[in-house]
């Protein structure tokens, strides 16, 4: 994996499972990643992905009062 600066973590895609192991862990630490944040898995390579946190924005709903 790798971030947007370029840094780069192995992990393992651990498929019957849906998940990733060893790397994820240390990426998720270097990053501050917290739960419910939000990321995106591009594949830059066959076996290279680079990986955004994204923020996801809770909807307002506003009133115009005439």
């Amino acid at each position: 994996m790798q971030d947007e600066r370029g840094d780069e973590w192995d992990a393992v895609f651990i498929s019957h499972r849906t998940g990733l192991s060893g790397g994820w862990r240390g990426f998720a630490m270097d990053h501050d990643l917290q739960d419910g944040d939000a990321v995106v898995f591009e594949l830059i390579q066959p076996k290279k992905f680079k990986v955004r946190r994204t923020f996801v924005f809770k909807p307002q709903i506003f009133f115009l009062i005439p």
